[in-house]
């Protein structure tokens, strides 16, 4: 079978394992050698491999360039005349492939589009293999109507952050097909003794606000102790993405042009959060309500600002205006802040 052999320095092994499985999740077969069996020698593997791909990727770096090992596999596929896709993370370009096409990466992310279309031309994906969906039952939990899961299947997302670009690959799991409401809360609080600020706005299913990343957690570990099976907890940002755009990488939950019929955002001129039920025209790929618009739902994503830790949230809100609402868009808020457009729902998973 045609393969792709990727030749790296093993101090770049991070970025190295980070490209093979954004090949993978694009449907190449992948070749890398941190899959050399234990006993095995070394050497006539590799040289197996290289001999039989149809394709070399070169990680061009500094740490490669002083590698005996990178140096002489790159000797060995020019001999070949393997198809030598270099991907420049650092460093200088090296001589020895200067005279090719090499695909700048050095912002850390995953290479262009382009790198992938070229390769595609000389070791064809594989196609038609189905999105594997969960192999286990939902949970049942005694929660308040409205209240359901969907099943989202296996699939890739690509994130970004500024100019970082990133592929990744996600593993079946259940979301809530709504955000969690305020008569879901309730339930939380009297089993459990909470006490929590009221939300801002009345209504058993409208979205729980007033909740802070802490307090949606102890949500989650409550819930998951009560299923005893797996665990429920926040989605993070690739599931959350996932579960909104399905495989088509629409910018909102039900195609590419904004409506404001779909949605409560600003447009919509709501001016409050509304039943989580309200806009079934909103609907996402896979079965999923309220994902734009409505109240922004922390995720379990977690980052630094000066000392501070924050939490990403999707999906926008009541308050926010239609590109906000897109469900690439990332905004970030303290972990202990609260406020009267901010909600959560749930996912559930085994360990």
């Amino acid at each position: 079978m045609s393969h792709i052999f990727i030749s790296y320095s093993h101090k770049d092994s991070d970025y190295a394992n980070q490209l093979g499985a954004s090949l993978e999740a694009s449907g190449f077969q992948v070749w890398i050698d941190r899959r050399i069996d234990y006993g095995a020698e070394w050497s006539d593997v590799i040289e197996t491999h290289l001999n039989e791909c149809t394709a070399f990727v070169l990680i061009m770096s500094r740490n490669a360039k002083s590698s005996t090992w990178v140096k002489n596999e790159l000797s060995r596929a020019q001999r070949l005349n393997k198809p030598i896709f270099p991907i420049w993370i650092d460093g200088d370009i090296w001589l020895a492939v200067e005279s090719l096409q090499h695909f700048d990466a050095r912002n850390g992310g995953t290479p262009p589009e382009k790198f992938y279309l070229q390769l595609a031309q000389i070791v064809p994906p594989q196609v038609g293999t189905e999105a594997a969906l969960p192999d286990f039952e939902p949970p049942k939990l005694a929660l308040p109507e409205p209240f359901e899961w969907c099943a989202i299947p296996s699939g890739t997302v690509t994130l970004s952050e500024g100019e970082r670009t990133t592929v990744l690959s996600v593993a079946p799991f259940y979301i809530a097909k709504y955000p969690i409401t305020n008569a879901q809360f309730r339930a939380f609080a009297k089993a459990t003794g909470t006490e929590v600020k009221p939300s801002a706005f009345a209504g058993d299913d409208v979205p729980r606000t007033n909740v802070t990343w802490t307090m949606a957690s102890d949500f989650c570990r409550w819930l998951t102790r009560e299923w005893g099976d797996g665990i429920i907890w926040l989605p993070d940002e690739s599931e959350w993405q996932r579960a909104a755009q399905g495989d088509d990488d629409r910018r909102y939950a039900w195609g590419d042009e904004f409506d404001a019929g779909r949605c409560n955002t600003r447009e919509s001129t709501r001016k409050q959060a509304t039943p989580v039920w309200q806009y079934p025209q909103g609907i996402s790929p896979f079965g999923v309500l309220d994902m734009c618009g409505n109240v922004w739902e922390w995720c379990d994503d977690l980052f630094e600002i000066d000392g501070q830790a924050y939490a990403y949230a999707r999906g926008g809100a009541w308050t926010s205006f239609q590109h906000e609402a897109r469900v690439t868009f990332q905004a970030g808020f303290p972990t202990h802040d609260w406020n009267y457009d901010r909600g959560f729902r749930i996912v559930a998973m085994m360990p």
